[in-house]
């Protein structure tokens, strides 16, 4: 069987490395949420960040709503250190995903905007 979380952070990886553009992670609360109003949130969220000049990885647009959360988190997590700067959605607190995101975001000493 392939590892699909392996082959999602290469594909990211790759579209990654073809700009010389910083990259921005989005994080904020999904779990609970509907699909829809998640999407839109951080749809309008990485709006933000590419205005402010960054490529941007948005998981909404990697992780299916209704994948395993622990495969998520694992995508998240490694593609955190390929990032320069974290946009933090202001539900953030409310998630326990999105906070250990903020961990690791400040253990890597990513710039951290608050959104």
């Amino acid at each position: 069987m392939k590892n699909q979380v392996l082959a999602k952070l290469l594909k990211i990886a790759a579209s990654f490395a073809e700009s010389e553009k910083p990259i921005a992670y989005i994080s904020g609360k999904v779990t609970g949420l509907e699909p829809k109003d998640v999407a839109v949130k951080f749809h309008e969220a990485s709006l933000v960040a590419i205005q402010d000049g960054y490529q941007v990885f948005n998981p909404t647009e990697h992780i299916a709503p209704d994948e395993d959360w622990t495969e998520a988190m694992k995508l998240c997590l490694a593609v955190l250190p390929l990032c320069q700067t974290f946009y933090q959605i202001h539900d953030w607190k409310d998630s326990n995903g999105a906070v250990a995101e903020h961990i690791q975001a400040k253990l890597l000493a990513l710039e951290i905007v608050q959104l």
